[in-house]
């Protein structure tokens, strides 16, 4: 299999767009984002583990690096915490992405620092108006602070940013939709 194996060429992927695919191992997803070969492969994926799995005991041979976006990854060498440090260290200001991560980051920690997470989605936004990560993750964030017309702002700029559906739209639909279930 080969997804993006052309290294000569320049790929921009919105991992959004990506759908969830399952590994061999139940209950842990990827996305994958490059790949050379079958199951052992060269290979970048964004991976995604339903509470209590594990991964297998494996190895890559060209490496294997992992970014943890929420929880703590854990393996035989030890724990690796959320990615704050690591955005921290990575420092890419004016990177839309890097701030969205680092608000989302900043929301899961525990405890949450909501406002510096609001802080990052903002900046976000102000880079790229129209992130789609940025856009459902701050309305996840207005809804916590119970911020429902603000939320509903920030999925009204998703469906213009997404106009034949997408992931991030249905995710913050469906939390604002539980948020007035609730109220």
């Amino acid at each position: 299999m080969n997804i993006n194996a052309d290294y000569s060429q320049k790929v921009v992927i919105n991992h959004h767009d990506l759908p969830w695919v399952p590994t061999p191992d139940s209950g842990i997803e990827r996305r994958m984002l490059d790949r050379i070969g079958d199951e052992v492969a060269k290979a970048s994926s964004i991976v995604r583990y339903h509470s209590g799995w594990k991964f297998q005991t494996h190895t890559h041979d060209f490496g294997e690096e992992i970014l943890v976006l929420d929880g703590v990854f854990s393996d035989e060498a030890g724990d690796y915490p959320v990615a704050i440090k690591q955005l921290q260290t990575a420092n890419d200001t004016s990177s839309a992405d890097w701030n969205n991560l680092m608000g989302y980051s900043l929301r899961k920690k525990q405890p949450p620092d909501l406002v510096g997470s609001e802080k990052y989605y903002q900046a976000a936004l102000k880079i790229d108006p129209s992130h789609r990560g940025a856009l459902e993750y701050y309305g996840k964030l207005k809804l916590i602070n119970n911020d429902l017309p603000g939320a509903e702002a920030l999925l009204a700029r998703l469906n213009k940013a997404c106009p034949l559906g997408c992931e991030e739209y249905s995710d913050l639909k469906g939390a604002i939709q539980k948020y007035k279930s609730k109220k």
